[in-house]
């Protein structure tokens, strides 16, 4: 079984899709992928925090070209469809990192549908990251 690991700490819209590129893209390779959000990338993946995706953007005027750029390669344009898009991929797990939990204080019930759990990053790393045949980190 091939497996991918991510690590994203990102939450900028614009910045945050580059993560998500590759791991649509591993769904054709790998059969496990696993990813943790950390910092402010973890408090967006709140049903609260995704309704700020698009509040803060590095390149601020490019918004609409870039939505129309998700569109013209066959993605949804905002982030919570790309999310509900790849979680019916078999294999994709989406974990909170507990540090970024605590700090932000997330709960369980906070946390998107699609969020397999808050999970400690050390265990990611042993059971998960450890384990792969590939390790990103954005």
């Amino acid at each position: 079984m091939q497996k991918m690991s991510v690590v994203v700490s990102n939450d900028a819209f614009d910045a945050i899709l580059t993560p998500f590129d590759f791991i649509h893209l591993g769904t054709a390779i790998y059969d496990e992928i696993n990813v943790l959000f950390v910092g402010f990338a973890a408090r967006l993946m709140t049903k609260e925090g995704i309704k700020t995706a698009e509040d803060y953007l590095i390149h601020k005027n490019m918004l609409d070209e870039l939505k129309e750029g998700l569109r013209r390669i066959g993605l949804p344009d905002n982030l919570y469809s790309i999310i509900k898009e790849l979680k019916h991929t078999e294999g994709i797990h989406f974990y909170i990192c507990s540090n970024a939990a605590a700090k932000f204080s997330i709960n369980d019930e906070m946390l998107l549908p699609e969020i397999d759990g808050i999970v400690g990053a050390a265990w990611f790393l042993i059971e998960k990251a450890n384990k792969s045949e590939i390790f990103m980190q954005f």
